[in-house]
């Protein structure tokens, strides 16, 4: 597979992120700071298998704020899997905040360890097939601004999964449809947070 390692932010400022276009690798995006960094890109597109985004300081337990902002959607060439995790030293709060938009069908993993991840919204792409959310770490998520099915027959489905002890808090109204796995962890409703029957 290959790693991008980035430590300044204007690295890849109002421009569309693409990883590992060859679909027969993984590719691995480190964000990497000791201090509050924004990272933005205009759209994130990825290629089968196994690809990971991965938070955290620069060296040590750093306790930084890391926000990555993809102004359109997530989108993969072929099927696969996306992981967003931090390292055991990771102390701060990182964002993953999508835009406009919308994951494409596949799943995504979010899997952060001490540190606390806040993710905007998630909405499913296309107009067919299912986003499965799994979270699946010790640290604590909050997606802000819910979950909800995509156009068509796009559809969310959440899972926590047996591997997960920390909290999953959805804020807002969370529109999806499909069922919501709990197999381990916590999910909690927060600041008029909501869910719609499946």
């Amino acid at each position: 597979g290959t790693v991008l390692r980035l430590t300044n932010a204007n690295a890849i400022q109002d421009s569309a992120l693409v990883m590992s276009p060859n679909s027969s690798l993984s590719s691995t995006l480190q964000l990497r700071s000791n201090s509050s960094v924004a990272f933005t890109a205009t759209g994130l597109s990825l290629a089968r298998f196994t690809d990971v985004i991965d938070v955290g300081p620069s060296s040590g337990t750093a306790s930084s704020d890391v926000t990555l902002t993809v102004g359109g959607p997530v989108s993969f060439s072929n099927a696969g899997i996306l992981n967003v995790t931090s390292p055991a030293s990771a102390n701060g709060h990182y964002t993953l905040a999508i835009g406009a938009g919308a994951f494409s069908n596949a799943t995504f993993t979010f899997s952060p360890s001490t540190a606390s991840l806040t993710i905007a919204s998630l909405t499913a792409a296309g107009t067919s097939g299912t986003a499965s959310y799994h979270f699946n770490g010790s640290g604590n998520t909050t997606v802000t601004g819910g979950i909800t099915d995509g156009s068509g027959t796009a559809k969310s489905a959440v899972y926590l999964d047996a591997g997960n002890t920390g909290t999953v808090t959805l804020e807002g109204t969370s529109g999806y449809t499909n069922a919501t796995t709990i197999n381990a962890g916590t999910l909690a409703l927060s600041r008029g947070g909501s869910i719609a029957d499946s």
